[in-house]
């Protein structure tokens, strides 16, 4: 196991969340020592040292490292390591959604989100379901993912054996979050990012590109995905056979998918706040 593949595995086993000092109220000074649950760590000169209870060290690793891992850096240096057990962790996961890969040749490797709720990324058991669902279509599949946010989806997809993925962001900042999620995953060979709103790379992709499934995930009740549904309607990016998943509230209408009798509703599975529905051409 790679020391990379180390570090999460202890942080996620141990409830425990990284982020430099100067971003954190209360954030701790270089060197200083806070025990989580039987876990210590100690930053000093660049690196971090996690050690057990009975002070074996652990791991020795540079802070870019965990830089990866969703740890951030605040202001114009590293104060120190702030390590924060429960009542922080909530917080944590609040304001970032810490994510990862459930499945696959990347298992359990974090990806790192953005602050707030501009992305709302699909969290992960709700992923988990689709892609449970989808199981049996994702290998060796063509896949596009619109409004990609922090390309989870599509790294997921890639993890599992996509043989190809498309990741469509027109926020530049959201955009930089998923090439780095790409570069940590080392999936670039497998991940083509294109930095566009939906309908300026759905052209772009033209004559490029026949995908086995599409997913979309935009902003609530903007109806982003009937302009992206219109054009697909007369494109070459899809055939019968492609599938279409949709993210959306639990509030939309989503007959207006099927307006027209161009696509039909195949199947929908309902969360606690939001839905997947599946997609069809007739």
């Amino acid at each position: 196991m790679q020391i990379e593949e180390k570090i999460a595995e202890l942080c996620i086993r141990h409830g425990v969340t990284v982020s430099t000092a100067e971003s954190c109220t209360g954030g701790l000074v270089a060197g200083t020592l806070i025990n989580a649950p039987g876990i210590s760590a100690v930053y000093k000169e660049g690196y971090i040292t996690y050690s057990n209870e009975a002070k074996e060290k652990l791991l020795h690793v540079p802070v870019d490292i965990l830089e990866n891992y969703g740890a951030e850096t605040g202001g114009t240096g590293r104060a120190g390591i702030f390590i924060r057990k429960t009542a922080g962790i909530f917080y944590h996961k609040r304001r970032y959604q810490h994510m990862r890969i459930i499945a696959g040749t990347a298992r359990s490797m974090p990806l790192k989100t953005i602050p707030g709720q501009d992305t709302r990324p699909t969290t992960d058991r709700i992923k988990e379901t689709l892609f449970n669902m989808i199981q049996m279509e994702v290998p060796g599949c063509v896949f596009l993912d619109l409004f990609s946010g922090s390309g989870g989806i599509a790294l997921e997809a890639v993890s599992r054996g996509a043989k190809k993925a498309v990741l469509v962001e027109n926020s530049r900042k959201a955009a930089a979050c998923i090439q780095d999620n790409i570069n940590f995953t080392k999936f670039n060979s497998f991940c083509d990012l294109k930095v566009m709103d939906a309908l300026s790379a759905l052209r772009t992709l033209e004559r490029r590109y026949v995908f086995d499934i599409i997913y979309m995930d935009p902003p609530y009740q903007k109806g982003l995905e009937l302009e992206a549904l219109e054009y697909l309607k007369t494109s070459s990016l899809i055939t019968e056979d492609t599938l279409i998943i949709i993210e959306t509230g639990l509030d939309a209408d989503i007959s207006e998918y099927e307006s027209g009798g161009y696509y039909a509703i195949n199947r929908q599975k309902k969360y606690k706040t939001n839905q997947h529905v599946f997609l069809q051409k007739r």
